[in-house]
């Protein structure tokens, strides 16, 4: 064993021997700093030693001065106080991991991060008092931008307050919503969703956690109809009667119908034409007509055709006679 190791075996011992003789408990502070003032010290152990109980020495005379405790109860219950804190520290941390939301924040979120007017359609059929329609699907990425910026405000501006980010996240832009949108399941291990009736349900994430399946708009708290002022541009939307049933894009439904209404016509004959191909059909229609000769009775015609039965008759008999004699004869 060098004499470096030997130095520190012998300050850990001080220690040791001064808790088990009067419980005075040398910080783990000060062992460190003995143990690093004499590593590679240039002086014979023996005057090491005696160089360390002089510090050591020193040290009591100071607490005792100071009227300090180092016994090992008190370390017992600084460090029971220490696992205390931290213990709630963790508690802390958990609690941070839980985020409450209600369905007017779900909402905000769909809206933030529809990707284009199809999906911005699809959330709006989604919320139930957004009775409005998009006329086009067809819009440029600015269009899109500024109508999806209209519909996020006037939809964030018309929850009531006490609705109104409800878990105190400092929620205001569409670009906050969409950021928690896009980070709930990495950032959150649990979701609150208070939809502010009394109806309070958390739910578990994960990497798959899709906030949007469990919104609960049947109890929406906020149920007036959300009124699309004179500050939404006409061009874009267009009110819708709240009874309609949400279930598709709308404005794609439609093209698609006019669509199929168009092709539909294209392979229906015109009226017109088809009354003249009627009317030409009874005209060219040649009908089978018997016309007796002239000078010919019906009462001649049927004598005549009794004639020619009654000699066909005559003619079978006979033949049938001959062809029995013949056989008789054989």
């Amino acid at each position: 064993m060098d004499k470096n190791e030997m130095v520190k075996n012998y300050i850990l011992g001080v220690r040791s021997n001064l808790i088990d003789s009067i419980d005075f408990n040398i910080p783990d502070s000060v062992i460190d700093a003995l143990i690093n003032k004499y590593d590679n010290y240039d002086l014979p152990y023996d005057d090491l030693v005696s160089a360390i109980n002089a510090d050591v020495e020193m040290f009591l005379d100071e607490a005792v001065k100071e009227d300090k405790d180092y016994s090992t109860e008190t370390l017992t219950r600084e460090e029971e106080q220490k696992k205390i804190e931290e213990m709630a520290k963790e508690e802390e941390l958990e609690e941070k991991n839980d985020i409450t939301l209600n369905d007017s924040d779900i909402n905000l979120m769909m809206i933030a991060n529809a990707k284009t007017p199809k999906q911005l359609q699809d959330v709006i059929n989604r919320i139930p008092n957004l009775n409005i329609n998009l006329k086009s699907n067809k819009m440029d990425d600015v269009e899109f931008g500024m109508v999806k910026s209209m519909l996020f405000e006037q939809y964030r501006d018309s929850i009531p307050q006490s609705l109104r980010d409800i878990g105190n996240l400092n929620l205001v832009t569409m670009e906050d919503y969409e950021n928690l949108s896009n980070d709930i399941s990495n950032d959150y291990d649990s979701v609150t969703i208070d939809n502010g009736n009394g109806l309070v349900i958390s739910y578990d994430t994960d990497k798959d956690f899709n906030i949007e399946d469990h919104k609960y708009d049947n109890d929406l708290s906020n149920k007036n109809d959300i009124d699309m002022n004179e500050k939404f541009d006409s061009n874009y939307v267009e009110a819708r009667d709240p009874d309609y049933e949400k279930e598709t894009f709308d404005v794609e439904k439609k093209e698609i119908a006019e669509d199929r209404d168009a092709e539909i016509n294209s392979m229906m004959p015109n009226e017109e034409v088809e009354e003249k191909e009627e009317t030409l059909e009874k005209e060219n229609h040649k009908v089978l007509k018997i016309v007796p000769p002239d000078g010919l009775n019906s009462e001649k015609g049927n004598t005549d055709t009794i004639n020619v039965m009654l000699t066909i008759a005559s003619f079978v008999s006979i033949m049938i006679l001959l062809i029995l004699c013949t056989l008789i004869k054989g």
